[in-house]
């Protein structure tokens, strides 16, 4: 069903984005537009002038984070209305982000893990090629590449998942070649680092930041599993969203790309500087490493240095920043 909003309010041009697409078609349908990374992408392709709808089933995402200016369809992806939804809204591009992305629930029970990941997906595909999309920008992790033998990852290294999540986004990825070959649908796929910002949920293992976050705000201690020398990527989610809104104007690619800042923190720094900055005085309690676990990534992010130019703009210190402003106002609110 169709949600109702208020009237839209004035979109404001992004000055980091290019002007949006002419002729015709400018539709944008986001899945999983409500979520974080999601709405994020959402506000962008507003901004960029774009007609967008979003597709979600809300068991994770909010509505309320969906731009005025967006109109939500509140549908799970696996449902077979998705073609005629697709069809009858005829957007130029789908940028695909509705995806179960708890590593933990995807070890629990990997079978609902492979049915949202890839045969959602292939839903997605086939709702696409019915409409006659030109292009799907598919939102996909660095978890594809389990613990690699070096680093920095590049997109070239051999994808050699560690846990049932990666697995099931490596095996949804692998149609996009396909049904590039078979029905000319163009694609890009962006392999995310750890995306943290406003809007991130707190019970997600992805979610470290706003889970330490929220518990140093209520007075909390984190729990770390593993020495806490662990390292990620952290990279801030209104930067992905800029390149996203990029991604749907270009034309072909047909490539994959690590989204990243190219720099790896541990864990224990990344509570340090959260602590500093909240004042939370609580020492961190740790567990065991858990065995899905990766414990280092740092991603080459050259290819989308040297293809469109494109860095992450934001610091961990600034992004973390603006995190917690979020987060004290949902505390208070």
């Amino acid at each position: 069903m169709i949600l109702p909003f208020p009237k839209p309010e004035p979109v404001v041009a992004d000055p980091d984005v290019e002007p949006r697409c002419t002729g015709a078609r400018s539709k944008v349908l986001v899945t999983g537009g409500a979520g974080f990374i999601g709405s994020h992408v959402v506000d962008s392709a507003a901004a960029k002038g774009y007609d967008v709808v979003v597709v979600d089933d809300l068991s994770v995402g909010r509505a309320c984070n969906v731009h005025s200016s967006a109109r939500l369809v509140r549908l799970d992806i696996r449902d077979p209305a998705l073609m005629g939804l697709v069809a009858g809204e005829q957007p130029d591009v789908v940028c695909h982000f509705a995806a179960q992305t708890d590593t933990r629930a995807a070890h629990r029970d990997p079978i609902l893990d492979a049915d949202v990941n890839t045969i959602g997906t292939l839903n997605v595909l086939r709702s696409c090629v019915a409409a006659g999309v030109r292009k799907i920008v598919f939102a996909s992790t660095a978890a594809v590449y389990g613990d690699a033998n070096s680093t920095p990852i590049a997109e070239t290294h051999p994808p050699m998942p560690r846990n049932e999540y990666g697995v099931s986004k490596l095996a949804a990825e692998r149609y996009l070649p396909v049904f590039h070959s078979l029905h000319g649908l163009e694609f890009v796929v962006l392999r995310f680092a750890n995306v943290y910002g406003p809007r991130q949920r707190t019970d997600g293992e992805t979610g470290v930041v706003a889970t330490f976050a929220t518990r140093m705000l209520e007075a909390k201690a984190c729990t770390m599993f593993g020495d806490g020398h662990q390292s990620r990527d952290f990279v801030f989610v209104e930067d992905c969203a800029r390149l996203v809104a990029r991604m749907i104007a270009e034309d072909g690619s047909f490539r994959t790309y690590n989204v990243g800042t190219g720099s790896a923190t541990t864990i224990l720094s990344l509570h340090r500087e959260l602590a500093e900055l909240t004042g939370a005085n609580q020492m961190p309690v740790y567990a065991p490493r858990r065995p899905f676990d990766v414990h280092h990534f740092r991603p080459d992010v050259t290819r989308l240095w040297s293809d469109l130019g494109w860095r992450a703009q934001t610091t961990l210190s600034e992004g973390v920043r603006r995190t917690l402003s979020y987060l004290r106002a949902e505390v208070s609110a």
